[in-house]
């Protein structure tokens, strides 16, 4: 078996080798990308999703021969590969893989995203950063394995995988530069000047808000789509050597006090509307708990709540309260639609003081 070396120091694998070259080959740049390099982890997202998603793990020396159920999940657990870090030695399980392979397929969107921008968006340095993104990657929905080898199970149990992830990532994209941006401007460069990634907190923050606010009026983004997978290759591009990026430019004095401003402009931006949806969503909540117990008790069962004496629960002043509620909002909407006129101070004259 020949393999041409890459500047990587990984094996090419191309459709003239036979199957049993290819995962031959694929065992091996897997293993050589085990290590503690991050890079070494980028080419190993894309090793594992070349051999996932055409199939060369499903005849892999390894398996028994009676073996009939020969997954993803179960390969992984066979070969039983390694990845050195600070931390120690780690399992590439179907958990950690799916994320190192996404990890992969991400940072080649976001790479090839920042050849056209001015100010590039930072890429992550790790696979735990992108576990809050997991969901809205997109995968293929029309993709069927192509030219797999033959299926050596039972016929019954055909051979099962999920789509590969799609070339492009807009909704995903979409989201990280959303973090990014809402991240305060001082916490967005690191100490070098360079972009720093949103922590997975920051990111978990965001779409767990973004989920909140989507109303049922809002179509759901659409996870599955018909485009070409993200290949090896593309992946592996991201993860080659790139000229270190020039910091940005320092900014002046008027440029970061207009970036504060925009920054808390949105901040507040946000804030707003979190407290519009929380107030609706209140709202909503209480009026169907009193027309649920008006249609199943009657009017008379609300004065029996108000007759009990339950201490801070009691709700003998609820009419009172509603009262004071009403009056808030209708204050809310006038400082909402109205021109607002600053009050005039009010001067305190302090009486000059006299010693005795």
């Amino acid at each position: 078996m020949t393999m041409t070396p890459t500047t990587a120091g990984l094996a090419v694998i191309n459709e003239g080798m036979t199957w049993e070259d290819r995962i031959e080959a694929r065992v091996e740049n897997i293993n050589l990308c085990c290590d503690a390099v991050q890079q070494s982890i980028l080419f190993l997202g894309a090793q594992l999703a070349a051999c996932k998603w055409s199939g060369e793990y499903i005849i892999d020396s390894l398996w028994p021969e009676d073996e009939q159920s020969r997954s993803w999940a179960n390969w992984l657990k066979l070969r039983a590969f390694k990845v050195t870090s600070a931390n120690g030695e780690s399992k590439v399980d179907h958990a950690s893989a799916a994320a190192i392979m996404a990890w992969a397929s991400c940072t080649a969107t976001i790479t090839e995203a920042n050849a056209e921008r001015s100010i590039p968006l930072p890429l992550p340095k790790n696979p735990g950063q992108l576990v809050p993104y997991l969901g809205a990657l997109q995968r293929v929905d029309d993709w069927e394995p192509e030219n797999w080898p033959e299926q050596k199970g039972a016929p019954s149990k055909a051979f099962e995988t999920e789509p590969p992830y799609a070339a492009q990532q807009p909704d995903f994209l979409k989201k990280w530069e959303a973090v990014f941006n809402q991240l305060p401007p001082e916490k967005r460069l690191d100490k070098k000047g360079q972009p720093k990634p949103p922590s997975q907190n920051a990111s978990r923050d965001y779409i767990s808000k973004e989920r909140q606010m989507l109303t049922p009026d809002v179509a759901a983004p659409t996870y599955n789509v018909g485009q070409t997978p993200s290949t090896a290759e593309r992946m592996a591009a991201a993860a080659t050597e790139r000229p270190k990026p020039q910091a940005p430019p320092k900014k002046t004095e008027r440029e970061l006090e207009e970036e504060r401003r925009q920054f808390e402009l949105e901040a507040n931006a946000r804030k707003y509307r979190m407290q519009l949806l929380s107030l609706q969503q209140q709202a909503e909540s209480l009026e169907g708990l009193l027309k649920t117990l008006l249609v199943n008790y009657g009017s008379d069962y609300l004065e029996a709540l108000r007759d009990l004496d339950l201490g801070a629960y009691s709700v003998t002043e609820d009419i009172d309260l509603l009262r004071k509620s009403v009056t808030v909002l209708q204050s809310c909407f006038r400082l909402a639609t109205e021109v607002y006129i600053a009050p005039e101070p009010i001067e305190v004259h302090v009486p000059d003081v006299i010693d005795a």
